[in-house]
């Protein structure tokens, strides 16, 4: 009988190590494919990392020029804002030296010929306190009602120069 347990035995340690082996195998194949995925989701993870960084260079990117655009597109208005004041103002020097050869013109004149001048100097005074009210406005407006503020100032420059044109004209 000892020597059926020692087969036994024997033949219960092979059967054992066979399958302690097996467990062991599988159990080291579960810990290489763990390990494995372990290092695809850290390889995953590196590459949304790097693809993260990748964006948020590319937006700080995108926002610097938008900023820059936006500098250069309000230095340029800048610049044609301090172009139209100066433009204006050297034509509201011309118009008030011809206003104030009309008033020498007026007071030399006599009759009719002074009556027309005066109209003209009421009419031309009333012109140029608008326009002084238009700068104003232009001075205070925003840059969106800079465009229709120019347009509607040159406007009645124009005409303002063309009425004392015209009073000048008549005179000669």
């Amino acid at each position: 009988m000892n020597r059926t347990l020692a087969v036994a035995l024997v033949f219960g340690a092979a059967i054992g190590a066979g399958c302690d082996n097996s467990a062991r195998r599988q159990h080291q194949e579960a810990d290489e494919a763990a390990s494995e995925a372990n290092q695809k989701v850290n390889e995953a993870v590196e590459e949304a990392r790097k693809a993260r960084i990748e964006a948020d260079k590319k937006i700080a990117e995108a926002r610097k020029e938008a900023a820059d655009e936006m500098n250069e597109a309000q230095r340029k208005l800048a610049d044609e804002r301090a172009d139209f004041r100066k433009e204006v103002h050297k034509r509201v020097a011309s118009i008030d030296k011809q206003i104030d050869d009309l008033k020498a013109q007026s007071a030399r004149a006599t009759g009719k010929v002074k009556d027309d001048i005066d109209r003209t100097l009421t009419d031309a005074r009333a012109r140029r306190s608008a326009i002084e009210g238009e700068m104003r406005s232009f001075e205070q407006s925003a840059d969106r009602e800079v465009k229709t503020l120019n347009e509607r100032l040159d406007s009645e420059l124009d005409e303002l120069e063309s009425l004392l044109r015209r009073g000048v004209l008549r005179r000669d």
